[in-house]
């Protein structure tokens, strides 16, 4: 495990990063900032968009945080918390379950004014009908009273879905730049406590932020990599040269298929790509195929996100 051989008391690059290890760049922090306002002051619907793993479910982590630290009036309420969209989203009685919860929510005799703040993640996954529904109930209920938000989370071209909808604000996340990568790898190397030399040269961070298009969990993932990979060959820094190796068997372009790529592995030490059946090239002599679990279960866990948004 390269924890030991780096002196880590944690995995930094864990898909499954605690509270304290949310990261958000300046551009991220702005776009907090202004959905803060908007569900603060004024009651409507908001899109909140970026491609899958940009930081979407982080911000929206904050903004409930950090509500909840002032005791905000605020009640923020998921409306398809932990389901499988690919499955839900287009069930009649799944969709008719939301909007209930919505119906549900209003508060009789509302003193303290206390304002609903519905979130639907990866609402691109549901019809257009569906969604325009949805926004419909959200203003029938503010014409009543202003208590009632909405914040849609999707994909970019959710946009396009809800075009001439009533949207009353809309985000975009964009990828982090490469100094936002090197901020990030430091932030989560620090919420490990860790105050050594720096692990990463800056040839290597920028090989990881080229070959993760600056996507958090691809960043992630290949760190993790990157990190085994130094550990084997008894490196105390990742280099360019180590990225490269580490990431060599295969290609991160097509995330699903290198996934399935190590999990189809054979007991011969060579693995076959779904598309062509061809061997795959191993790491090298050391480090063939003994990929460690914390590495596996962080790919395995973005090939579930890539299904999930698919």
């Amino acid at each position: 495990m390269y924890c030991d051989f780096f002196q880590l008391q944690q995995n930094p690059f864990s898909q499954n990063s605690p509270a304290n290890s949310v990261f958000l760049p300046a551009p991220h922090h702005i776009a907090l900032e202004s959905l803060t306002k908007q569900v603060n002051n004024s009651c409507g619907a908001f899109l909140l968009l970026g491609t899958i793993g940009v930081g979407k479910s982080a911000l929206i982590k904050s903004l409930i945080k950090n509500h909840s630290i002032k005791n905000s009036n605020l009640v923020f309420k998921h409306l398809n918390p932990n389901t499988s969209l690919q499955v839900s989203a287009s069930e009649p009685s799944y969709m008719a379950k939301i909007m209930k919860s919505i119906s549900d929510s209003r508060l009789p005799n509302n003193e303290t004014k206390t304002k609903n703040i519905f979130i639907l993640d990866n609402a691109n996954n549901f019809s257009t009908p569906f969604l325009n529904r949805l926004l419909s109930k959200i203003t029938e209920q503010n014409k009543r009273e202003q208590t009632t938000s909405l914040i849609l989370i999707g994909h970019p071209i959710l946009a396009s879905q809800l075009k001439g909808l009533q949207i009353d604000k809309s985000y975009l996340l964009n990828p982090f730049e490469e100094a936002e990568t090197i901020n990030y790898i430091n932030h989560r190397l620090s919420y490990t406590q860790y105050a050594k030399q720096p692990l990463f040269n800056k040839q290597a961070i920028h090989q990881i932020s080229k070959l993760s298009k600056g996507i958090p969990w691809k960043i992630n993932t290949i760190c993790s990599m990157c990190l085994f990979q130094a550990s084997l060959d008894r490196q105390s820094i990742v280099t360019q040269e180590t990225v490269n190796i580490a990431t060599e068997f295969c290609l991160l372009e097509n995330d699903s298929k290198s996934i399935d790529c190590i999990q189809n592995q054979q007991t011969n030490n060579i693995c076959y790509c779904a598309q062509d059946q061809q061997p795959a090239k191993v790491i090298n002599a050391n480090s063939a195929l003994k990929l460690n679990k914390s590495a596996l279960n962080s790919l395995q866990q973005s090939k579930k996100l890539i299904d999930t948004a698919a």
